[in-house]
């Protein structure tokens, strides 16, 4: 009977053991994080300009998908360069912005929709000055 309680101890120690053993290396295992990874969220698109050079404080209209305002807010998700571009007009498909004054030199156009996704146009908007 001493030596069955004896085996059970060690039975339970080593068991003990193992499991933090495992839940140990679980831990120090490094996952890298991945933008993608399993979420569905959907992106904004840009697939053109237009036009493509304007003067600051011209109206531009940029077409894509996913632009309507469920996805991207007028008060921030459109940029010329770094600056916010006021919404004269938003669908989804289509957007009408007006050009910051202080845009003086070839910037990306960009969206940026409420899950922090950002999309950069291809082409450079030139400002005509």
């Amino acid at each position: 009977m001493k030596n069955m309680k004896k085996i059970q101890k060690y039975l339970l120690f080593i068991v003990l053991l193992g499991g933090a053993a495992t839940f140990t290396a679980g831990c120090s295992e490094e996952k890298e994080f991945s933008a993608d990874y399993d979420i569905p969220w959907q992106v904004s698109r840009i697939t053109n300009v237009t036009p493509i050079e304007a003067a600051p404080g011209a109206n531009i209209t940029l077409t894509g998908e996913n632009l309507g305002t469920d996805l991207v807010l007028p008060e921030s998700g459109f940029l010329v360069g770094t600056q916010t571009c006021t919404v004269v007009s938003q669908t989804a498909t289509s957007v009408v912005i007006t050009v910051p004054a202080s845009v003086t030199e070839p910037v990306d156009v960009s969206v940026r929709n409420l899950h922090n996704r950002t999309f950069v146009y291809e082409a450079k908007f030139r400002p005509a000055l």
